[in-house]
């Protein structure tokens, strides 16, 4: 594949949630690894918010630097809200898109809100609390259980984050947009993929977002929660070939 696949990690991870996925593919596709503003090896800019449109720019911008023209844009949780901001301001850079554990829509004011006083919290404690607090809704029952070296590499993100660069973006995804209704008219492809067990964005919901777009497909990722790259890389993987070809 000539077009680079452009991977954007989720909320509060960085990069390497995607290593297993690029070893799969190794010699297949070019991936395009970032870290997103103030998260992994990325530093924070000045804001105390960081929007899923500034990320977005960002990452057109990266593309710019790497003399990228195109992509296939591969989003996971946030990455995929950042998705969304990507193929609206940057239309001419797609080729496709693949959403991965995500959705369209926006926050309710309630989750928005909860949202703030995480960023809050991490600011004053550190990320280490959602390690503990998110796992039994990221990673799939039998992950938990049975793959230690899955665990330690989910844990090692979130402990390892800057706090203020995880606040900036929890901020930012708690006022992100509802694009529910501007993917129905998108014509991309898309490939839309989800955990078995995710019980964020649930399987029921990401076929039936796909079924409102006029060019998206849908596969489920078995034994995978939220995270279906690292926890099954090597279906993800086939999924995504299949998809290309």
């Amino acid at each position: 594949m000539n077009t680079p696949l452009l991977c954007v990690h989720g909320f509060p991870f960085d990069h390497t949630m995607w290593l297993p996925l690029a070893e799969e593919l190794r010699g297949e596709f070019r991936m395009i690894l970032p870290d997103l503003r103030g998260m992994g090896r990325s530093p924070c800019g000045p804001e105390d918010t960081a929007t899923m449109r500034s990320l977005a720019d960002d990452l057109a911008k990266l593309l710019d630097s790497l003399g990228v023209e195109k992509c296939v844009f591969c989003g996971l949780s946030m990455g995929g809200y950042v998705g969304w901001e990507f193929c609206e301001h940057h239309a001419d850079r797609l080729v496709g898109i693949i959403l991965c554990d995500s959705n369209a829509g926006c926050d309710t004011p309630e989750a928005a809100e909860t949202r703030r006083k995480t960023a809050e919290r991490v600011q004053a404690e550190g990320p280490g609390f959602l390690a503990d607090g998110m796992i039994e809704r990221i990673l799939a029952p039998e992950t938990v259980a049975n793959r230690a070296e899955v665990v330690a590499h989910y844990r090692r993100m979130v402990t390892e984050n800057n706090p203020r660069g995880v606040a900036a973006v929890a901020r930012g995804m708690a006022e992100r947009r509802d694009f529910r209704e501007i993917v129905k008219t998108l014509a991309l492809p898309v490939l839309i993929l989800s955990g078995e067990h995710d019980v964020l964005s649930p399987p029921a919901a990401m076929e039936a977002l796909a079924k409102t777009m006029p060019n998206a497909v849908y596969a489920p990722i078995t034994g995978a929660g939220h995270l279906a790259p690292l926890e099954n890389p090597v279906q993800t993987a086939k999924e995504i070939r299949t998809f290309w070809k």
